[in-house]
């Protein structure tokens, strides 16, 4: 065998240890992480955009964009909680919102989440400050052995915003209410994740 024979072997030999040191490519890819950037997120310089802002920021389970949306002061209550938690609290600040949402979008495979007005609650708009008035419905969708279970929220969101020192809109104060006394609201859901 001469010099060109054992380099066409030697090249053989490479290649086949490079193959056997690739993934697998018919390997079954874990949940995304939660994205940092990218994503749709718009100028907030109008209250009706955080709005926006946040329903896209929970869809792409995008964590830098989500915590755009509220103010480091900002306060998220609710009426009560139909999952048994110790020490039942009624809310939490923007550190808690911040984990909770990391945490929601770590587990989450996808999540769906509609609204519409509130019927009979119209929206208000001040010069610095907004309330509006929204009922959902969120859908999460999480690995379950070998499918995706989902599971539905809904009530309703009111949610306060002012004006920044930018002069953009965030959250000040977000209110979460049942549905009605046997269906699981958005409260519950994070307080899973608190």
């Amino acid at each position: 065998m001469n010099g060109y024979g054992h380099k066409i072997g030697f090249a053989l030999l490479l290649c086949l240890l490079l193959l056997g040191c690739a993934k697998d490519p018919f390997s079954v890819r874990g949940a995304e992480k939660p994205k940092d950037e990218g994503g749709t997120y718009v100028t907030p310089v109008d209250p009706l955009i955080v709005a926006d802002n946040l329903r896209f920021a929970m869809i792409e389970r995008n964590i830098g964009h989500y915590v755009q949306i509220y103010a480091d002061s900002m306060s998220y209550i609710f009426d009560f909680l139909l999952v048994d938690r110790p020490d039942p609290v009624s809310g939490w600040g923007a550190t808690e919102e911040s984990r909770i949402a990391r945490n929601l979008f770590e587990t989450a495979d996808s999540i769906t989440l509609t609204w519409t007005q509130t019927t009979d609650r119209v929206d208000r708009f001040e010069d610095s400050t907004a309330v509006l008035y929204r009922t959902y419905t969120l859908t999460t969708f999480t690995p379950d052995a070998d499918s995706l279970a989902s599971e539905e929220f809904s009530g309703e969101m009111i949610l306060h915003l002012a004006r920044n020192s930018l002069d953009l809109w965030w959250i000040v104060r977000w209110e979460d209410v049942h549905a009605n006394a046997s269906q699981l609201s958005w409260a519950d859901l994070k307080s899973r994740y608190l």
